[in-house]
């Protein structure tokens, strides 16, 4: 069963055709894959997420039913990794930077993390934005922005700065870098 509709029935007093499949949005069922004890998915879509259900039924004369279930959810990951908008080749110590970081199109939303030459950026920094949803596709963009005046210890001693943006969906992680040069 999913979402409390039947999907799937495997009945082994029938051999010659035990299994019986019942469509449903989200759900594709592999019969060459299934079998008494196992119901394989094919195609696998954001339709596809929600709980199923397992119902054993004995036959007669007991009729003893048992069942547990489980809840699937489907993730899309992001296509490509996030961008970084904003910002100049090259800074000073003293300047303000003013960057964007988005990852598009994902279920859930990537969280964003941005680093300052490996270093976790300071949470005063970040300013997060409402995530934002595609009504066609269902799928969620992340926006970050990073806002910080410079100082002498943001640069490395050979002058560079490094500011990355993580976008992360569970282990799934996928960054972008700015390399800058000092002026």
């Amino acid at each position: 069963y999913k979402g409390g509709q039947e999907i799937f029935r495997f009945l082994p007093s029938l051999p010659s055709s035990p299994m019986t499949t019942f469509p449903r949005p989200g759900v594709t069922i592999a019969k060459n894959l299934s079998n008494s004890s196992m119901m394989t998915l094919l195609n696998v879509s954001l339709a596809s997420t929600g709980r199923y259900r397992c119902e054993v039924s004995t036959e007669a004369p007991m009729f003893s039913t048992e069942s547990k279930y489980g809840d699937l959810l489907v993730v899309i990951l992001p296509k490509k990794a996030p961008v970084i908008m904003g910002g100049e080749a090259e800074y000073s110590p003293g300047d303000f930077v003013h960057l964007n970081c988005s990852s598009f199109e994902s279920k859930p939303a990537a969280d964003l993390t941005w680093t300052i030459n490996g270093k976790k950026a300071d949470g005063s920094y970040v300013i997060p934005h409402p995530i934002t949803t595609n009504m066609a596709t269902g799928l969620h963009t992340s926006t970050s922005s990073l806002f910080l005046t410079l100082g002498k210890d943001h640069f490395t001693k050979d002058g560079n700065l490094t500011i990355k943006c993580e976008a992360t969906i569970g282990q799934n992680k996928a960054e972008v870098g700015k390399k800058i040069a000092q002026k």
